[in-house]
């Protein structure tokens, strides 16, 4: 069986990266270029994310001619907690996780990782309740690939309302098939894996952030002014996002000096969010 036609009701989650933006076309050619209404494509804005990320999306939407919803976080004061919003309304300056962290007044970190569970998990989950009572219960695909073994586990240990799939994990396919297919295409993400997702995430490889840092500093400023603010919070044990390694300004200057001397594209631990 097409592991591609998967079963509905379903959400599709699209991180904006060519990983899930294969998924999604796979999805849309096994049911022959036109998804059934019971499921649907949605991105959760971090406000994070790279310009051309969200140009991407864009891209994806118009030239296979299907819907896109983009959700973001608006904080506890509103009862649903989220908002659709639109390429031209998203956030592009790290609102809702602004928001997020000055709910909190703490940062999250590689062990508490509240940002992936309220931005993502719970945000979609709260955006699904609102689609009716066929969604109650609805098959959720995340793009993982074959490649990726460990991160699917630890998608599937933990417990979810709404089941995980993985349409590319079980149909073997890996990142370098990922790249010709795109190559194939007549638009591409225009951007390099390491500036991908949030582009300064704590649980990158120091690598990658060391790459972020030399090719585009000013990415980096929304994370140097979240730690700053914690610096004599009541509630924060800690005033940067990791205890083991520099702080985010400190990440910059020491790019400017030279790279590590052994390049390391593994990120610390598995995230929600997908390239």
């Amino acid at each position: 069986m097409n592991p591609y036609l998967i079963e509905y009701p379903a959400i599709i989650s699209f991180s904006g990266g060519r990983t899930s933006g294969y998924m999604l076309f796979k999805i849309i050619e096994a049911y022959d270029g036109q998804l059934p209404d019971e499921i649907k494509v949605v991105f959760c804005n971090t406000g994070l994310e790279h310009e051309k990320t969200y140009e991407f999306i864009e891209a994806c939407k118009a030239n296979w001619g299907i819907e896109i919803t983009w959700i973001e976080y608006q904080g506890k004061k509103h009862e649903e907690r989220f908002k659709v919003v639109t390429f031209k309304t998203a956030s592009r300056n790290g609102e809702p996780f602004g928001i997020l962290i000055d709910e909190r007044q703490y940062l999250p970190n590689p062990v508490a990782r509240f940002c992936t569970v309220e931005l993502k998990i719970r945000l979609l989950d709260r955006y699904v309740k609102t689609l009716g009572a066929e969604f109650k219960k609805c098959n959720q695909a995340i793009g993982l690939r074959y490649d990726e073994p460990r991160r699917v586990a630890n998608v599937k240990s933990n417990s979810r309302r709404n089941p995980a799939i993985f349409p590319i994990f079980e149909a073997k396919n890996t990142l370098p098939q990922i790249f010709k297919f795109w190559k194939n295409q007549s638009f591409d993400l225009d951007l390099q894996m390491h500036h991908g997702n949030c582009q300064g995430c704590f649980l990158k490889s120091r690598y990658r952030l060391d790459l972020v840092a030399k090719e585009d500093p000013d990415s980096l400023i929304w994370w140097i002014k979240q730690e700053k603010k914690m610096i004599g919070s009541a509630v924060a044990k800690n005033h940067t996002f990791r205890k083991d390694r520099p702080s985010y300004e400190n990440i910059i200057k020491q790019s400017r000096m030279q790279l590590p001397l052994f390049t390391d594209f593994d990120d610390t631990v598995s995230c929600f969010c997908t390239d």
